[in-house]
C-alpha cells in the first residue's frame, strides 16, 4: 500500500494547503512556527522531465519469457512488473504481492495481491490476469531454462480476486525470483497467440513506465505509469536508444544528448568529469573446473586446493584479460546475497605440499614424479573462446613457474565438449557458466536467482558408460552434506534465511576446490549527474541498477 498512500497524499495535499492558509487569515495571518518547520523539512522534489539510456543492442521483439538482449531486459523491468521485483542486490522484494505463505513441505505457496491494482489503463489487476500468465506460460514448449523450470509447478489457481496458489511438485525456494516475470495483462493480449506475441508496443502494463510510441530515429518512448504500485514516477518519460559503438554514446554523454549509458567495450574519448562510470560484472562465469572423479589426477583433494592456492586470479585477469573482464572469487554475481568466497594464497612452495601427496620433485628430469609417473597437468581449453585462451595462456605461465608440468590442449569446440562425457579425460578445463533464466542464448538478470548448486549437485553427476548424456555437474562433486544444505535452500522461502543456508552451501563446495571462479564478463554503465533519487545521486554499479527507478528525478539540464 506504499505507493497507494503516496498517491493519495499527492491528491489531498493542495486541499490541505487551501484549508490551512483559510485558517492562518482568520487568525490574522499569523504564520504557526510549527507549520513553518513542517513545510520548510519537506524535500522538494523536481517532477517531470525525460531520461535517455542509450543500450548497447536494438530493441526488437520482447517476451519476457525468452529474453536474448539486454535492450529487451530493461524494457521488460521498465514496462512491465511481477508479483516480485529483484532489488539492487538481486533479492526479490515483493511488488505485486502483499505477501505470501508456503504451507508446512514447501509444495503450496499462496500468494496474495496487494489492494487496488490497476493497468496503465486503470482496468482492475486481479488474480486473474496472475493465473492467466502463468498458465499460458506452462503450456509453452519447454525450450528455454526459465520455462523447464517453471514445470515445477503443477496448477496455478485463483482462491478470490486477490489470492494465487502455486501448488508445486516439490519444494522450490527459487519460484520468488521466478516470480519477477512480467504479469500478462488478459484484457490487452486477448486473443492473439500468446507464442508470437511482441510486447514492444503494447500499450497496457504495470511497470513503472509503459510504452508511448516509437520515433523516427528508432527511439522508444515510455511514459510514466500513473498506476504503477510503488507510486506514479517523478518523471515524465524514459527513452531507451540504440546507440554503439562505445565512443560515440560517451560523446553523447558528454552532449547531454543522452544521460545514462550501458557500454559494451571500454570506452575511447576522455571521461568528462559530470560523468560517472562503473564496470558491472554480468550474469557469466568464468571457472576452471576440476576433474575429481575416482582414479583422476584431482580425485585427491590436497591437490585441488594446491593448484588452487598456486593460482593468482587477479594477476591473471587483469594481465590477459584486462578490461573486459573483472577477477572474482565467488559463484554469484559480486554483491549478491548467495556471492560467497575462498581466500586465495599469494605466496607458496609446492614442494612440500606434493610431498605430503607423494609427489617428489626430481631435479635431473626437473619434474615431480609419483612412483615414476610424472605429474602433468592437463589444461583443456576451447580455442574458439579468445578470452579463455587468454586465460590459458596466463595460467599456465603461474603453474609452470612454480615448477608444475602443463599440457595446454586448445581444441575445436566440439572435441572440447566430448571431454565433460565418458570417459572424461581431462584433468581442468577452462569453462563458461551463463546463468541465465529466460533465454538459452542470453545470460538475462531480471529474474536472476544466484544458485549456482546445479554445477555441484550430485543428482546430476553422469554416472559413465553407456550414458554418455551432459551434465551440469561437470567435475563430478559429491558431498552429503551439500546435498542437505542444498535441500534446505529448496525448502526455505525466507529470502534471508535462504541467502545464509545459499552460502553456506556454495562455500562448502568452494572449499572442495572442484570448481576455482577465475572471472565474470563486465559492461560499463556511465551517467549524467543531472539524475538523483530523494536518497542521494544516482548510483547504477549493479546489473539491477533499474530498481526504484520511479523514484529518479532530474536535477538539471
Amino acid at each position: 500500500m506504499m505507493g497507494f498512500a503516496r498517491r493519495m497524499f499527492a491528491r489531498v495535499q493542495p486541499l490541505a494547503r487551501s484549508m490551512l492558509l483559510a485558517g492562518i487569515v482568520l487568525s490574522g495571518c499569523q504564520f504557526p512556527t510549527s507549520v513553518q518547520s513542517l513545510y520548510s523539512s519537506e524535500p522538494v522534489i523536481p517532477r517531470g522531465g525525460s531520461v535517455a539510456i542509450a543500450l548497447p543492442d536494438a530493441l526488437t521483439t520482447v517476451q519476457p519469457w525468452n529474453v536474448k538482449t539486454r535492450a529487451t531486459e530493461v524494457f521488460v523491468t521498465l514496462s512491465h512488473a511481477g508479483l516480485m521485483r529483484l532489488d539492487r542486490t538481486g533479492t526479490p522484494q515483493p511488488e505485486l504481492l502483499e505477501r505470501w505463505e508456503a504451507n508446512p513441505a514447501g509444495t503450496v505457496v499462496t500468494a496474495t495481491l496487494k489492494a487496488d491494482l490497476q493497468w496503465a489503463d486503470a482496468v482492475p489487476l486481479t488474480s486473474a490476469d496472475v493465473v492467466y500468465t502463468y498458465q499460458t506460460l506452462l503450456s509453452f514448449a519447454p525450450t528455454t531454462p526459465l520455462l523447464r523450470e517453471m514445470h515445477v509447478i503443477e496448477r496455478v489457481e485463483a482462491a478470490g480476486p486477490a489470492n494465487v496458489v502455486f501448488t508445486l511438485s516439490a519444494p522450490y525456494a527459487p519460484l520468488l525470483s521466478l516470480w519477477a516475470l512480467p504479469v500478462l495483462p488478459m484484457h490487452a493480449v486477448g486473443t492473439q497467440p500468446i507464442e508470437t506475441l511482441n510486447l514492444v508496443s503494447l500499450t497496457v502494463g504495470a511497470g513503472p513506465f509503459v510504452y508511448a510510441n516509437k520515433d523516427e530515429a528508432g527511439s522508444f518512448h515510455l511514459r510514466a505509469n500513473p498506476w504503477y504500485v510503488r507510486g506514479a514516477p517523478y518523471l515524465d518519460e524514459i527513452q531507451l536508444l540504440h546507440a554503439q559503438p562505445s565512443a560515440d554514446a560517451m560523446r553523447a554523454l558528454s552532449g547531454n544528448t543522452i544521460h545514462i549509458a550501458e557500454l559494451e567495450n571500454p570506452w575511447s574519448v576522455q571521461q568528462p568529469a559530470t560523468i560517472t562510470t562503473a564496470r558491472v560484472a554480468q550474469n557469466e562465469l568464468m571457472a576452471l573446473v576440476l576433474n575429481v572423479r575416482t582414479q583422476r589426477l584431482f580425485s585427491d583433494p590436497a591437490l585441488r586446493k594446491l593448484l588452487r592456492a598456486a593460482t593468482d586470479v587477479p594477476d591473471a585477469v587483469q594481465e590477459y584479460m584486462g578490461a573486459t573482464h573483472i577477477a572474482v572469487d565467488t559463484m554469484s554475481i559480486p554483491n549478491h546475497p548467495f556471492a560467497a568466497s575462498v581466500p586465495v594464497s599469494k605466496t607458496l612452495d609446492i614442494t612440500p605440499a606434493l610431498a605430503t601427496a607423494g609427489w617428489i620433485w626430481d631435479s635431473e628430469q626437473k619434474q615431480f614424479l609419483r612412483e615414476e609417473e610424472p605429474l602433468v597437468i592437463r589444461l583443456s581449453v576451447d580455442q574458439t573462446n579468445q578470452a579463455a585462451m587468454r586465460l590459458a595462456e596466463s595460467l599456465a605461465t603461474q603453474w609452470r613457474g612454480l615448477g608444475l608440468t602443463i599440457a595446454l590442449t586448445p581444441s575445436d569446440r566440439q572435441t572440447y565438449l566430448k571431454q565433460f562425457i565418458p570417459p572424461f579425460a581431462y584433468d581442468v578445463a577452462i569453462v563458461t557458466w551463463a546463468n541465465g533464466r529466460s533465454s538459452s542464448v542470453y545470460a538475462d538478470t531480471f529474474v536472476y536467482d544466484g544458485s549456482n548448486t546445479a554445477l555441484f549437485d550430485s543428482a546430476l553427476i553422469n554416472p559413465g558408460m553407456p550414458d554418455i548424456s551432459p551434465t551440469l555437474n561437470l567435475p563430478g562433486y559429491s558431498n552429503p552434506d551439500f546435498t542437505a544444505l542444498q535441500n534446505r535452500t529448496m525448502r526455505t522461502y525466507e529470502t534471508t534465511a535462504r541467502a545464509v543456508i545459499e552460502r553456506q552451501a556454495i562455500q562448502l563446495a568452494l572449499d572442495s576446490a572442484a570448481i576455482i571462479p577465475i572471472a565474470r564478463p563486465v559492461h560499463t554503465m556511465a551517467w549524467q549527474s543531472g539524475i538523483a533519487t530523494p536518497e542521494g545521486g544516482l548510483v547504477l554499479d549493479t546489473p539491477w541498477y533499474l530498481f526504484g527507478v520511479e523514484q529518479w528525478y532530474r536535477t538539471a539540464d
